[in-house]
């Protein structure tokens, strides 16, 4: 299902740059993940994150770290940029997700090329659009309480 709404959602895109009509941002995929669960110590989360970046390198998936808060909670996180071929894109995407029930985690975020943000879920459920990804004020991403914030450039983002 997922996949057939990033081909649909490419098609849509295509067609409508090709006839003019939209002549949009062309980002790349990112998704959202972390190994870190709240109940964990911090040595055991710091092995899971250690892991799961142990495991990007070794596959050459290019990645940044970030800080996420998530429901209440900081975590490192991974904003791992997804291949612009269609099919590797899925197949990056399928393993992520697995990634993510291995270090059971409860979501991933994927920020599409327009920064559509909908959360994906490796369980199963069904996936849910929640907003669209952008810069925001430390206050505002504070006030907010969920948020990404990279570091190295000092910005936080939010989900609206």
């Amino acid at each position: 299902m997922l996949n057939r709404t990033l081909n649909e959602q490419d098609a849509i895109y295509s067609t409508l740059k090709a006839r003019g009509v939209w002549k949009g941002p062309n980002l790349p995929f990112v998704v959202l993940l972390s190994a870190e669960l709240a109940e964990l110590s911090p040595e055991l989360n710091w092995q899971r994150t250690s892991d799961l970046e142990q495991y990007l390198i070794g596959n050459g998936v290019p990645y940044k770290r970030v800080l996420g808060k998530y429901h209440g909670e900081t975590e490192k996180s991974f904003a791992v940029v997804l291949d612009g071929d269609v099919t590797k894109r899925e197949e990056q995407l399928d393993e992520l997700l697995q990634l993510a029930e291995q270090f059971e985690q409860d979501s991933v975020l994927l920020l599409d090329r327009y920064r559509i943000a909908t959360l994906l879920y490796p369980d199963g459920r069904r996936n849910e659009t929640i907003g669209t990804f952008r810069v925001a004020s430390k206050h505002d991403a504070l006030k907010l309480g969920d948020y990404t914030y990279d570091v190295d450039n000092d910005l936080y983002f939010i989900v609206q």
